[in-house]
């Protein structure tokens, strides 16, 4: 899988996006023909403003002055306001308003609206603001700021973040790996309302960075401003996203995009350690412990006809999902543990590839949650398991985990999950997931999507995942009305076994009994199934 790119990397089809009619009116265009220091702030352009702003950048050293700001932490960051002139600004803005057409990008990392390529654009307005952005003059302004010698690569688009748009971390870190030329400032000009404020969100946020380059904690925070410009330089740690929008009636628009230039260093990716312990040998205990199987599953999926139903769907599906999976007086107990439990308040990291909550088992308030989990890690259930898919469990991966607002996994090639069967018991309070929450799991391969399982109250989703694809939970924004809670596990085919096994109906169709329940009872499982089959 390759890193994140902001390209065409969509899950969800192009949609064209209606913007909001704008009060503002071009009846002006004579800036057109202007020379560039006409509607551009001279004041940067003061040898003595350059000179200092270009020590504190170069040394991270905090600088202020009327127009212009320069943050240390985590890294240097610019900040220059009031750059344009603000009839030439409304007309680009009435332009990207009115006369842009915007395609929807979603996937693991965002989810916003974004136009073509501007370097493309024959409208006036656009057409002077690229030539002005890429302009000998502005570049040069930029290189000396910075000290980073830059090329005039036009690489700019324009976006628009609606209610509950964002993009999670990432460090926008794409080049050519053979290239020594790339990336090496990423720029922002908002075009927001000027009555923009923190609680419409869709801030620019930052990341510091642990000892091995991770990120861990957001340190500083950009809220959009009209007529302003942000920018810094690119490196393996310059992580930083925007924030869900949390407005209705105002719409985030800006234009970004990147100066290029040689790359002293190639870039390199940071080391990522997954926190999940892996594998984990199957627990032998269970059939010691107090309930069995027939006292936790509901009885249709345990009966002769039940297991074979699910084998049948699964060969042809590759994915099915079992409803009502544990007893209903078992699942509200299991229930009650889990709003009863303690959860870890720190989630687990990075979030350049995951956000969530782990449970706290230290000192768990009740137990049962735990009884549950250790029946899914036991041989008991991979018996199980194996009668219905034909596989021969060997290990497993497994975590109990929360997913709360602003919590997510992403796809990313430090931290793919081994191919086996994943197993997820959703723990929700209400029958139906709202989808407008997201939060739904995503499988994707060569950046198509497969499959999406959104979560339903005490469903067992089965699906067989192959070399070649991926899954990520999408961000759950803050409509969300209750915490999204799973028990996750991915069971690890043997090695040794037979691929064939798992596709050969012939030679294993007559093998359904249940061996690993010695109080089995045929006669109370009737043979009626209750399961949604999901296509890839």
């Amino acid at each position: 899988m390759k890193k994140h790119e902001l390209i065409n990397n969509s899950i969800t089809k192009n949609k064209k996006q209606k913007l909001p009619e704008s009060s503002i009116i071009n009846n002006n265009d004579t800036y057109l023909n202007q020379p560039f220091e006409e509607f551009f702030n001279q004041h940067y352009t003061k040898p003595d403003f350059i000179s200092t702003f270009n020590t504190a950048f170069r040394k991270s050293l905090p600088c202020k002055d009327d127009f212009a700001t320069v943050l240390e932490k985590p890294y240097p960051i610019f900040i220059l306001e009031n750059i344009f002139s603000i009839e030439f600004l409304k007309s680009v803005k009435c332009t990207l308003e009115k006369g842009t057409i915007y395609n929807k990008k979603s996937n693991d990392l965002y989810e916003f609206y974004q136009s073509d390529d501007l370097k493309n654009s024959l409208e006036p307005d656009l057409i002077k603001l690229r030539e002005t952005i890429y302009s000998p003059q502005f570049i040069q302004l930029i290189s000396e700021l910075t000290g980073i010698k830059l090329d005039n690569t036009p690489d700019l688009s324009a976006h628009q973040y609606a209610y509950g748009n964002y993009l999670l971390c990432h460090d926008d870190d794409i080049k050519d790996v053979d290239s020594s030329h790339g990336r090496r400032i990423a720029f922002i000009f908002y075009l927001v309302d000027e009555n923009w404020n923190k609680e419409d969100g869709g801030a620019l946020e930052f990341f510091d960075t642990d000892e091995l380059g991770q990120p861990k904690n957001i340190i500083q925070s950009i809220i959009p401003k009209w007529n302003s410009m942000a920018f810094f330089e690119l490196s393996p740690t310059s992580y930083h996203q925007v924030s869900e929008v949390l407005t209705k009636s105002k719409i985030r628009l800006s234009v970004s995009g990147w100066f290029h230039g040689s790359l002293r260093t190639r870039l390199s990716n940071a080391n990522f350690n997954s926190p999940t312990s892996f594998p984990q040998l199957l627990d032998n205990n269970f059939h010691n412990q107090y309930p069995t199987i027939n006292d936790l599953v509901n009885p249709s999926y345990l009966s002769k006809q039940g297991k074979k139903e699910i084998l049948k769907v699964l060969r042809r599906e590759a994915s099915i999902e079992l409803q009502q999976f544990l007893k209903e007086e078992v699942y509200r107990k299991l229930m009650d543990s889990l709003n009863n439990a303690k959860w870890e308040e720190n989630p687990v990291g990075p979030p350049f590839i995951r956000r969530y909550h782990l449970i706290n088992n230290e000192k768990p308030s009740q137990p049962f949650h735990q009884l549950i989990y250790n029946f899914f890690t036991s041989t008991v259930f991979t018996t199980y398991l194996s009668e219905i898919t034909r596989y021969e469990i060997s290990s497993l991966s497994s975590e109990i985990r929360q997913f709360l607002p602003g919590d997510y996994t992403m796809i990313h090639d430090q931290a793919l999950d081994h191919e086996g069967l994943d197993i997820v018991l959703h723990c929700i309070e209400d029958e139906n997931w709202n989808p407008k929450w997201q939060g739904g799991t995503h499988y994707v391969a060569n950046e198509l999507e497969l499959l999406t399982l959104w979560p339903k109250k005490n469903t067992l989703s089965i699906v067989v995942r192959d070399e070649g694809t991926a899954r990520f939970v999408k961000y759950i924004n803050r409509e969300v009305k209750y915490p999204r809670r799973e028990m996750s596990f991915i069971y690890i085919e043997n090695e040794e076994n037979n691929d064939d096994d798992y596709c050969d109906e012939e030679n294993n169709s007559d093998d359904d009994s249940y061996e690993g329940n010695n109080d089995f009872d045929e006669e109370n499982n009737p043979d009626d199934v209750s399961y949604d089959e999901e296509k890839k």
